[in-house]
This record gives structure tokens, sequence and C-alpha cells, in this order.
């Protein structure tokens, strides 16, 4: 009788180990990226977008600088208060320092056309032209809005394109966004993957970081003197209980790519193993 106790008691305990054990591999606990001379970036947040699981962070209720990434938000308030069809006019404030020149004065411009270059090539050109539709403070404020409704109160927005070092945010703040956008309107995270057309342009150049990504979902890069460099990156992880949209956060980096490409590195490796593992099948870098 005291074998058969003590065998049952013995499979129970195995039991509850494999569970934790398998708990463990799906959703390990959150932590920080291991001191690393090589990563950079002070602040960052590795959750997934459906289950709210925290893989990786360090000070993602810090405010700070977020330089383009503003621009999801910009696409936001369009596609919720702006008229897509309407045409507007190009004026000489419009026109200011961005990655690629796209207009020109007196451009007859529809607003559907401006979502391209706004989220393709971080137009800030484009950014500006979308204020036409309600003024440029109205614009600013409908954005401190959304943010707020969304539970952002650490955001707050000086322009539409994110060059001032007053347009801040959390990564925490950006997360909710990334999930918003994500849930209700992923044709913005589409379009930043250049999978979502280019409208009426022919030679649209996609700048944001990892679009060669098997499983890169979306998401928006920036830079200015006081952000340095930002990035918010949306990729679909395949696991044993279907894919798992996880948003890769850095912010104020030296080097973005570099430093999303070890959060990528960390969180495959402790969560993800099947991706991790046909990676190194297929002998193809997930983080190319």
């Amino acid at each position: 009788m005291r074998k058969v106790t003590g065998a049952i008691v013995a499979i129970i305990a195995l039991t509850i180990l494999y569970s934790v054990f398998l708990h463990a591999t799906k959703y390990p606990l959150k932590a920080e990226l291991s001191t690393s001379s090589t990563f950079s970036a002070p602040v960052y947040l590795v959750k997934d977008l459906k289950t709210g699981e925290m893989y990786l962070n360090k000070d993602d209720t810090k405010r700070v600088p977020i330089a383009s990434i503003t621009k999801l938000m910009t696409a936001v308030i369009a596609l919720e208060n702006v008229n897509l069809d309407d045409i507007t006019v190009v004026y000489p404030d419009d026109l200011v320092s961005t990655s690629k020149t796209r207009f020109k004065i007196g451009d007859d411009v529809r607003y559907r056309n401006l979502l391209y270059p706004l989220l393709m090539e971080s137009s800030n050109e484009a950014a500006n032209i979308f204020t036409h539709s309600v003024g440029w403070t109205n614009f600013l404020k409908l954005m401190y809005l959304k943010a707020l409704s969304l539970g952002m109160n650490s955001t707050r927005y000086a322009d539409p394109s994110g060059i001032s070092q007053d347009n801040i945010s959390t990564a925490e703040d950006l997360y909710t966004l990334a999930k918003y956008i994500y849930e209700k309107h992923p044709e913005i995270f589409k379009i930043t993957a250049g999978k979502g057309g280019q409208g009426t342009w022919l030679d649209l150049h996609d700048f944001n970081n990892f679009i060669d990504n098997p499983y890169f979902v979306g998401g928006k890069n920036g830079q200015t003197t006081a952000a340095r460099q930002t990035i918010l990156t949306v990729l679909g992880l395949p696991s044993v209980d279907g894919i798992h949209p996880v948003v890769f956060i850095a912010l104020g980096s030296e080097d973005r790519i570099h430093d999303e490409k070890q959060l990528i590195d960390y969180v495959l490796s402790h969560s993800f193993p099947l991706v991790a593992q046909a990676s190194l099948t297929d002998q193809t870098s997930l983080t190319r």
C-alpha cells in the first residue's frame, strides 16, 4: 500500500513539474535582456499583442522622444477623421526636410494617397498635408485625445511627423497603440510592410526595417537627434497554439537594427523554439 501511495505521489509530482516546464517554455517570466556592450537602447519592450504576455522590458514607462513612430497615430487619425477621397493643395509650409521629396507647391493631392509615402517612406510632408483636413491645431488635438482614449496617458504630440523632440511617449503606451492598430486598423501595418499597395504612386520605397522578414506584420522606425533611433516592429510568430503577434519596441537606440535583432533572437530562443529551429533548418536568418 505504501509503495502504491509513493508511486502515485511521484506521478503527481512529475505531472506538476512537467506542467510548470511547459508553462515556463510557452510563457517565460518577463525579464531584462542580459547586459551587452553592443546593446544600446535604454528603453525596450517585447510583448504579445494577443495574450498580453510580457517577454522582455526595461524602463517601459519612461517618457522619451519617439521620432517618426508618431506617424502611426497620424495614420490612425487620418483613417478615423478624414474623408480620404477629398483633395487638398500643397502649401509652402508643408514642404519640410524629409526622407524623400514627393510634393511641389500647388500640387493637388488626394488624402488617401498620402498614407503610402507617410507610412512607407516616412514622409514628413505627407504628415503635414494631412493636417489641412481639420487644421493643424485640431489635428494635434485629435491625436492627443485619441491617445487619452486608449489609455496612453504618458504620450504627447507636438507635430504629426515626429520631428519635434516634444513628441514623447513610453514603450508601454506604444504597445497600446500597436495593439489598437493590429486589431482595428490592420491596413496601417499592411502598408508599412509593403503589402497594402501604393495608391497612385509608382515608385515608392519602403524604408521600414525588417520588411524582408517572412514574419513581418508591420511597424515603423524613426530617427532624430533627440530621439536617436527608434523602432516598433510586429512579427507574427508561429507557436504550437497558433500565430502570436509580438511587438518589439526599442527607443533611444544608437543602432536600432542591431538592438532589434538582439531582442528578436532572445525571444525566439526562449519562447518560440519552432521558429528558431525553422530558421536554422532552412538556413534563413529570421532577423535579416
